[in-house]
C-alpha cells in the first residue's frame, strides 16, 4: 500500500460528518500542517472535495477520529448504515454531534460484537430459538409484563435486596438474564477516556434476535441505575421492540419500559405502602428517598419519578431532586478520581465483558473457529490482552 491510493472523496465527508465534527474541528484533531501556502482547513478541504489524496497516516488518524475501521475509507461508495432497531432517544440542549456520533460508534462496536457471536453459534448449528423474546406486547399492561418477566427469570425480590451495595443486586440479577441466553455487556467509551459515552446520548441498546439477544449497558451511569436499564432493555426484548435509549422518558414505549423495570424492583402495591404523604420539606424528601433507595438498591431519581407520578411531589421538586442527585454523583466521580486504587484493568473488562460472552470467546478460540481479531472485539480488548482476560474467569 503506498501514498498513491485514490479515495472517494465523498467517503471521508460521510465519516467525519457522522462522527460529528466540523472540518475546523476535523484539521485541528487530525493534525494537518499548514503547507504550499495553504492552512490546515484548506488542505482538509480540497481531501473532501477531492482536489487532493490523503496520505495513509491521515486515513489511519481518521480512522481513529471519527471511530470508523480503515477499510471503510477505502469505499467508493457511502455505505448504508445498518438497521439496528428503533432510536428512542432525545437530546436535551447542550448534547453535542460529537457525543451522538460517539454513540452510534458504540452502536456499531455492539452489532459487530453481536454478530460475530450469531454467525459463529449458526455456524456450529448451536444457535437455539428464544421463545421469550416478543413473547409479550406494548398492549400488555404493566403488572402482566413484569409477572411475565420475575416468572421467567425466577426473579427473588428478596434476592435482589439481599446485597449491600447495588453492584451485588446487579450481578445476582445479570447472572438471571445472562441465564435465558442473553448477552449482557457494559461499555463506557471506545477505548480511551477521550471516549467517554454520557448517559444523556447512550444509557442502554438492545438487539432482539432470536438467537443471540444482546443488551448494552452504559457503566458511566451510577451502579444503582444498572440493575433499571438492564430490566428496561430485557422488556424491550420481551416486547419486540428493541432499540437505543438514554435518559429521554417521554416516548410511549420508553416510559412502558421503565415502569416494567420500576415494578419489578419496586412493586406498586409495597411503593404505595410506604410512608411518602408525611413528607413535605425538600431536605426530608431527599433523605427518604436516600433511605430507601439504599434499602432496595435502586436509584433515587427513579423513586423521584415514581414519587410524581403518584402525586406526592410537585413538578418542581422532581426537577429540584434530580439536579441535586446528578451534582451529588458528579461530586462523588470527581472524588474518586483523585484516589487511585481497585481492581485491575483486566478484572474490570473482564467484569464488563460478562462471563458467558468471555466463556464462548475461550470456546472459539479452542477450536479456532474466530481470529484472535475478533476476540478481541468481542471482549472489547486489544488482541493481545484476550488470553488475560479468559484466565480472569478460569
Amino acid at each position: 500500500m503506498t501514498d498513491k491510493n485514490f479515495f472517494y472523496p465523498k467517503v471521508l465527508v460521510w465519516a467525519r460528518e457522522t462522527a460529528g465534527f466540523t472540518q475546523s474541528a476535523a484539521a485541528d484533531r487530525l493534525q494537518i500542517r499548514e503547507a504550499y501556502g495553504k492552512t490546515a482547513l484548506q488542505r482538509l478541504n480540497e481531501i473532501e472535495t477531492g482536489i487532493s489524496q490523503p496520505s495513509n497516516k491521515i486515513i489511519r488518524r481518521m480512522s481513529k477520529l471519527y471511530n470508523r475501521p480503515e477499510a471503510a475509507f477505502y469505499l467508493d461508495f457511502v455505505p448504508e448504515e445498518s438497521v439496528h432497531g428503533a432510536d428512542f432517544r432525545t437530546f436535551k440542549p447542550g448534547v453535542t454531534k460529537i457525543e451522538k456520533g460517539l454513540s452510534d460508534a458504540v452502536v456499531r462496536n455492539i452489532l459487530a460484537r453481536q454478530s460475530i457471536v450469531k454467525d459463529t453459534l449458526i455456524e456450529l448449528g448451536e444457535a437455539e430459538t428464544l421463545t421469550f423474546l416478543s413473547s409479550s406486547s406494548a398492549e400488555n399492561s404493566v403488572n402482566d409484563i413484569a409477572k411475565s418477566i420475575k416468572q421467567t427469570l425466577k426473579f427473588a425480590l428478596e434476592s435482589y435486596r439481599k446485597p449491600k451495595q447495588p453492584q451485588g443486586a446487579f450481578s445476582y440479577l445479570r447472572k438471571l438474564v445472562e441465564s435465558l441466553g442473553v448477552y449482557v455487556i457494559l461499555i463506557d467509551n471506545l477505548g480511551s477516556h477521550h471516549t467517554r459515552i454520557s448517559p444523556k446520548v447512550f444509557r442502554g441498546f438492545s438487539i432482539s434476535d432470536e438467537h443471540a439477544p444482546f443488551i448494552a449497558i452504559n457503566c458511566n451511569d451510577t451502579p444503582s441505575a444498572w440493575s433499571i436499564t438492564l430490566l428496561h432493555e430485557l422488556t424491550h426484548l420481551w416486547i419486540g421492540n428493541a432499540g437505543l435509549c438514554n435518559e429521554n422518558t417521554s416516548h410511549k414505549v420508553e416510559e412502558l419500559c421503565d415502569q416494567v423495570a420500576s415494578e419489578i424492583l419496586l412493586p406498586d402495591s409495597e411503593f404505595r405502602s410506604l410512608e411518602w404523604g408525611t413528607i413535605d420539606k425538600f431536605e426530608g424528601q431527599m433523605s427518604k428517598i436516600s433511605d430507601y433507595a439504599d434499602t432496595f438498591n435502586v436509584n433515587r431519581t427513579m423513586i423521584a419519578y415514581r414519587l410524581k407520578k403518584a402525586n406526592f411531589i410537585t413538578g418542581e421538586s422532581l426537577t429540584k431532586i434530580v439536579t441535586t442527585v446528578t451534582n451529588s454523583i458528579q461530586n462523588k466521580k470527581q472524588v474518586k478520581h483523585k484516589h487511585k486504587g481497585g481492581p485491575s484493568y483486566y478484572s474490570v473488562k473482564a467484569h464488563r465483558s460478562g462471563k458467558p460472552l468471555i466463556q464462548f470467546t475461550d470456546r472459539m478460540l479452542e477450536e479456532r473457529l474466530i481470529s484472535i481479531y475478533n476476540a478481541g472485539l468481542l471482549l472489547g480488548v486489544r488482541p493481545g490482552n484476550v488470553h488475560k482476560i479468559i484466565q480472569m474467569q478460569n
